[in-house]
């Protein structure tokens, strides 16, 4: 049997929803970070910066316009080349020592994010702009070079301001970045384990936790602890099924699943796995449970099945509808395999030999 595996897709569907959420966080301080460099550059009436600044804002928002339309990959673009534009003018004028090149390092980062995506690949043209935009801004501004002077005072501010606005946004991001990457991989491997219909866990759990028990108990006996396991399995089928199936149709059919999957529930202990194994199929893996407890719980669960009311359909009385169970309880002779196998074949006799019964107890 195989452990459950995140597979590429599921990757790929984790990466492409937190950089979704990435991409949300970047552009309100976007946003922030261009209305701010706008009140700044009005006071100090710089007046070919406050359209950079303007036009960085609007390009943010209309980016909050592109994310409600999935158009990911053209809000990526337009924010990494607004920001190295405005970068590379602002240090032009301003001079290379007021650190808006700072800005530049979480575009590069966006950029190395984004290869990562199937639907957000950078063209080596679009690359290559990026990269003469960052040469001329070294030429043209390392040496000292400025057009604009301003007070020491301000100066010391936007230093600040830029220091800040640059790398507290990017740290927060890759924080986000770090969490919510494992918040979605352990919500999408909830999600791998939980039928969605009945709300129990499904065979790929059950496979997963069955090949749990099974290594730890061979690694007690590898090592000479000889410990006895109170394992019980019971295979449950729900009776003519796929009569009600055909004559009421599949939601009649969900809605038995559902109410038959909560009965179950509502009887078993915490520690005892429940799973829906196949189409009209739940397993029960009784742990910690005595032979006679199982048996006990196991008779249980049929009788409050066969005493319960289904009301199938609004228009038509109640139901009697009635399970098959077959039930085996672990021997130090067989392994948990065997035990499923057991049970599966004591299921099929059940049924055979006039259903709504237990055969193994």
């Amino acid at each position: 049997m195989k452990h459950i595996n995140i597979n590429e897709m599921d990757t790929e569907k984790i990466d492409y929803l937190r950089k979704t959420i990435l991409l949300k966080i970047y552009n309100i301080f976007g946003v922030f970070i261009s209305s701010t460099f706008i009140i700044l550059y009005t006071f100090l009436g710089l007046s070919i910066l406050i359209y950079f600044a303007i036009f960085s804002l609007i390009i943010f928002m209309i980016n909050f316009i592109l994310l409600k339309k999935k158009k990911h990959f053209l809000v990526v673009q337009f924010s990494v080349f607004t920001i190295i534009l405005c970068s590379v003018v602002d240090s032009y004028f301003i001079g290379w020592n007021s650190y808006f090149w700072l800005f530049i390092i979480p575009q590069a980062i966006t950029i190395i994010h984004s290869f990562t995506l199937k639907k957000m690949r950078w063209k080596v043209f679009e690359v290559f702009i990026i990269a003469a935009l960052l040469i001329l801004l070294l030429v043209f501004t390392r040496n000292g070079f400025r057009i604009y002077s301003i007070d020491p005072k301000i100066f010391d501010f936007l230093v600040i301001f830029n220091f800040t606005g640059s790398l507290i946004p990017l740290l927060i991001m890759e924080s986000f970045n770090f969490y919510e990457s494992y918040a979605l991989r352990k919500r999408l491997l909830t999600m791998s384990e939980i039928d969605a219909l009945t709300g129990a866990y499904n065979r790929r759990f059950f496979n997963k936790y069955l090949d749990i028990e099974i290594k730890r108990y061979s690694g007690q006996k590898k090592y000479g602890n000889e410990i006895k396991f109170n394992f019980a399995i019971a295979m449950i089928d729900i009776d003519n099924f796929k009569i009600i199936n055909d004559t009421y149709g599949h939601f009649a059919g969900d809605k038995v699943l559902t109410e038959i999957a909560h009965i179950i529930k509502s009887i078993l202990f915490e520690r005892d796995v429940f799973c829906r194994y196949g189409g009209e199929e739940f397993v029960i893996l009784f742990t910690g449970t005595s032979k006679s407890g199982a048996g006990i719980a196991v008779e249980k669960i049929r009788k409050t099945i066969d005493d319960y009311p289904f009301f199938i359909n609004e228009d038509s009385q109640s139901k009697n509808i009635t399970v098959s169970i077959g039930f085996a309880i672990y021997d130090e002779e067989s392994d948990l395999y065997k035990l499923i196998n057991l049970a599966d074949k004591r299921m099929y006799k059940a049924k055979r030999t006039g259903k709504n019964r237990v055969v193994g107890i």
